[in-house]
């Protein structure tokens, strides 16, 4: 889980061979938006690298976790989970439990 007040861009950049190479099945980003612009950068750049690197953004919904339709979440808190696990069906109707 990262939460470091607008930095997770860059982190995300400094880890990026890791993700690549190890393929974490779940990665946990607090992001705020306004933080982000303070560094810099946005929530909807996040949010896309995590897709260029083949994740599917979530939040936590009522009951588990749910996928992102842009409706920000109460809590900032966002997971991103590899396509490949949804794709060969480690989450089968809607079951997002990890």
């Amino acid at each position: 889980k990262m939460d470091i007040e607008g930095g997770e861009y860059w982190a995300l950049q400094g880890m990026a061979d890791t993700v690549r190479r190890l393929r974490p099945r779940l990665i946990m980003l607090e992001l705020v938006d306004e933080h982000l612009n303070r560094a810099g950068h946005s929530l909807e750049e996040v949010l896309h690298l995590m897709r260029q690197w083949g994740y599917i953004t979530m939040i936590l919904g009522p009951q588990d976790l749910e996928e992102y339709c842009g409706v920000l979440p109460r809590n900032d808190n966002f997971f991103f989970v590899p396509h490949e696990m949804v794709k060969n069906g480690y989450f089968k109707n809607n079951d997002y439990r990890l």
